[in-house]
């Protein structure tokens, strides 16, 4: 309720999915929500490595963001493997399972030059996940779970896939059969959209902000 009045009292209110904007909706703010996405700092996408599919996982090792779940999909399947990038700290983890260790923001793109497909499984609702926006950015297919914000981000079977959230068993299935399938990953990484910049999701903002006060802000 408290920040429900706050918004209702605000010049603008924005969100960066629509997924987000409903959901505001739905608890009773009573005023238009813009949807203006997040941006990433450019970069030039990056060709798919040569090799056996390699599946990568960025962020931390947190329950809601699915690892779990990526995991069991991946234990015992032959001609997959998994890259996990940023905080995990595991003793125990499936052969063909590679820890590479927290990175600075600055490291993503390089990193995501690695693998073939960036995996988001998450279990709880994300709003517009940077670690896509990135995953974009480097020419990277997204496959995440079919929940909240991510349905927006990911187009099933053109730039991407999306599985049930918390289904191991379906995800599993789906990376079996992605590696047996090269080119599949390939159209998908070659229909895949370069994300809004951080230049653009900078001068959106500065549109809306003029909007609101009449002032003259340099750009």
């Amino acid at each position: 309720a408290a920040l429900r009045g706050a918004l209702e009292g605000a010049a603008a209110v924005l969100s960066p999915s629509r997924f987000l904007a409903q959901r505001f909706a739905e608890l009773g703010l009573q005023r238009p929500i813009q949807v203006l996405g997040n941006g990433v700092p450019a970069a030039p996408p990056l060709a798919l490595p040569p090799g056996p599919l390699r599946i990568g996982w960025f962020g931390s090792d947190v329950p809601s963001k699915g690892l779990d779940v990526l995991l069991a999909a991946v234990s015992g399947r032959s001609g997959v493997t998994l890259a996990l990038h940023g905080n995990v700290d595991r003793s125990a983890l499936p052969p063909g399972v590679a820890v590479c260790g927290p990175y600075a923001p600055s490291d993503v793109h390089d990193r995501m030059g690695s693998v073939h497909i960036v995996c988001v499984p998450s279990t709880w609702e994300e709003n517009q996940p940077m670690v896509v926006l990135e995953a974009r950015r480097a020419g990277r297919p997204v496959l995440a779970s079919r929940i909240g914000g991510l349905v927006e981000m990911v187009d099933h079977d053109v730039d991407g896939w999306l599985v049930a959230p918390g289904d191991a068993a379906e995800l599993g299935r789906l990376l079996a059969e992605l590696a047996q399938d090269p080119a599949r990953v390939q159209r998908a990484a070659a229909a895949v959209r370069p994300p809004c910049s951080a230049d653009a999701m900078a001068a959106a903002h500065l549109v809306v902000y003029r909007s609101c006060t009449g002032d003259v802000v340099p750009v």
